[in-house]
């Protein structure tokens, strides 16, 4: 895992290269941490790597608020020059990445969003691939 500070908030984060043209960021919810993702990388390093990174990170501190989260974590993007971004939130993070898309719009080219209840490991794998057109 890497670190990104802004603001004196920190945020860690990490970035595998992708089976796809397109830049993946994967949120989850406040509930979990970021082995939440493992089964789901796992599925996406058996693919041949392309130019696209997927990224997943610890984003949240309820201090900051979804606002204040929305704007660390924008300028995690901007600093790892993420580009065509595709995004799959859960949970909380939803309303974080909703304000994101508000702040700057263009900034997700896609969007996949479970705000309530999460899909079991295997549909959530399946759902990405197909999200992430693999």
């Amino acid at each position: 895992m890497a670190v990104f500070s802004h603001n004196g908030r920190r945020i860690a984060y990490q970035s595998e290269f992708a089976p796809f043209a397109h830049d993946l960021l994967l949120l989850h919810s406040s509930q979990f941490n970021a082995s939440f993702w493992r089964p789901v990388l796992e599925a996406l390093r058996c693919e041949p790597p392309a130019s696209g990174r997927v990224i997943t990170c610890d984003w949240q501190d309820e201090k900051r608020g979804v606002e204040g989260m929305a704007e660390d974590l924008n300028a995690l993007m901007r600093t790892l020059g993420l580009q065509s971004v595709h995004v799959v939130a859960c949970g909380d993070a939803a309303a974080v990445a909703g304000d994101i898309s508000r702040q700057s719009p263009s900034r997700f080219t896609n969007v996949l969003f479970y705000p309530r209840a999460v899909p079991d490991k295997e549909d959530l794998i399946a759902a990405i691939r197909e999200f992430a057109q693999i």
